[in-house]
């Protein structure tokens, strides 16, 4: 047995988010007994995320991933650090961070640990289900050991989404 539909609002809703014209395109008055009717209630929850940031590096030191826009909100939703290094390189054992400054304060986001004159390969993905709104005008930095001898890489990503209005 269909449901009618009583809901002025709704109808309207439907309407328009079919694009339909109501000329050629009756609305439905009706939802089908095995149809289940999804809007979107908040379309602010949405975004279309973009990797902002990514790359390698081959020496030690802080390196900026981003440079946070004065006029946006930035939401980190992702962030991801992958590396390898052989057993000659003689990385300082260190921990090998993406940090962001949240509220006025730097705070860790990601990390993984290394140990030198080890072989190791590790990568660590977060995902932020919460996403983490950092300062605007501030950097997202990727921070590392250096070394002199052997075989290292590292990568690093963020993902997220800008938003002006700061939902």
């Amino acid at each position: 047995m269909a449901t009618k539909i009583h809901n002025s609002d709704l109808t309207q809703e439907i309407r328009l988010g079919a694009k339909s014209q109501t000329s050629a395109d009756p609305t439905p008055s009706e939802i089908a007994e095995k149809v289940i009717a999804v809007m979107e209630v908040n379309p602010k929850l949405v975004k279309n995320e973009k990797c902002f940031s990514f790359g390698s590096v081959t020496s030690g030191g802080t390196t900026t991933l981003l440079a946070a826009d004065t006029k946006q909100d930035f939401f980190i939703t992702h962030s991801r650090i992958a590396y390898n290094q052989s057993v000659l390189a003689d990385t300082a054992t260190s921990l090998l961070t993406i940090n962001a400054t949240i509220d006025g304060v730097t705070r860790f986001i990601n990390g993984v640990g290394n140990i030198t004159l080890t072989a190791e390969s590790m990568v660590s993905n977060v995902d932020h289900i919460h996403p983490l709104k950092i300062d605007r005008g501030t950097a997202i930095t990727f921070s590392d050991s250096s070394y002199t001898v052997g075989l290292v890489v590292r990568s690093y990503a963020v993902f997220g989404y800008y938003s002006s209005s700061g939902d």
